[in-house]
């Protein structure tokens, strides 16, 4: 996890008033026993990822505010995060939010993103507010973008989504975005991810459930497709190849085992 410093977490799922507050490595490994807590940690930084799109989508997939927010007897139905986050060259952001039940539908009650030098002191908070952000010093938006904000803002919208590029702000939304979370995993003969896919979609990336797998590997070529070989050998030394062919809109997955026999993916073993 090269992105993420620290996450503090509390009011969500299994994480009550005092939640967790863990200290992330660059390769961090949740161990634990069923109900512990793994996949609700997940579901923090899948939120914490929404808040550069739309903050709505990870609680809506979950069944809405009443079955995301902490259940338990001191329940606040309130959602607090922290997150530390790297700005080379040596400086540090800090994104704090809190989510709030109103009216059973959920609000951005409050977010405020620090942006702290060398020395650890903060030099720059940005904080949100309904009609634009404004520093804590009082300089004011920019008017095109204090403009643009108050005329799209919703209640779920996160001070991120109108961040200018080349800005602490939307360096880290940028940060954001570029989170992937692989979670929804199956292998069966229906697996998605053994089926044709459109040719039209996103290539640059797997999708959660590897459903356009087929059209990402269309996109490697010479060193990187004979890597991704060399792996599948590591699994299987009969593979010598695979191509993925385009009929009518969708891209297929087909490997090629010793003696040129063609296998589609979906009737791999």
């Amino acid at each position: 996890m090269r992105l993420l410093k620290r996450l503090k977490v509390s009011g969500l799922l299994s994480f009550g008033p005092n939640g967790v507050d863990l200290r992330l490595e660059p390769l961090n490994v949740l161990v634990g026993p069923n109900g512990s807590g793994k996949s609700n940690l997940l579901e923090a930084i899948a939120l914490l990822r929404s808040t550069a799109s739309e903050l709505a989508e990870p609680i809506g997939r979950r069944g809405g505010p009443g079955e995301v927010f902490w259940k338990g007897i001191e329940a606040s139905r309130s959602i607090r995060m922290e997150a530390c986050v790297d700005f080379p060259p040596a400086k540090q952001l800090q994104h704090s939010l809190e989510v709030k039940s109103f009216d059973a539908r959920f609000v951005m009650a409050d977010e405020r993103v620090e942006v702290f030098g060398e020395a650890g002191q903060g030099s720059t908070v940005h904080r949100f507010a309904r009609d634009g952000v404004r520093m804590e010093d009082g300089t004011p938006d920019t008017p095109s973008t204090a403009q643009k904000r108050r005329s799209t803002t919703k209640p779920t919208t996160s001070l991120l989504r109108f961040a200018d590029p080349n800005t602490d702000l939307g360096y880290l939304r940028e940060q954001y975005e570029a989170i992937r979370l692989y979670r929804n995993w199956s292998f069966g003969p229906d697996a998605p991810l053994r089926a044709p896919c459109g040719a039209h979609g996103r290539s640059e990336f797997l999708d959660e459930g590897g459903g356009n797998l087929a059209l990402v590997l269309s996109q490697f070529f010479g060193d990187h497709k004979q890597a991704v070989l060399d792996a599948l050998r590591s699994l299987y030394e009969g593979i010598v190849d695979f191509h993925c062919p385009v009929t009518g809109g969708t891209v297929g997955l087909i490997l090629v085992e010793k003696g040129n026999r063609d296998i589609p993916a979906t009737l791999l073993s």
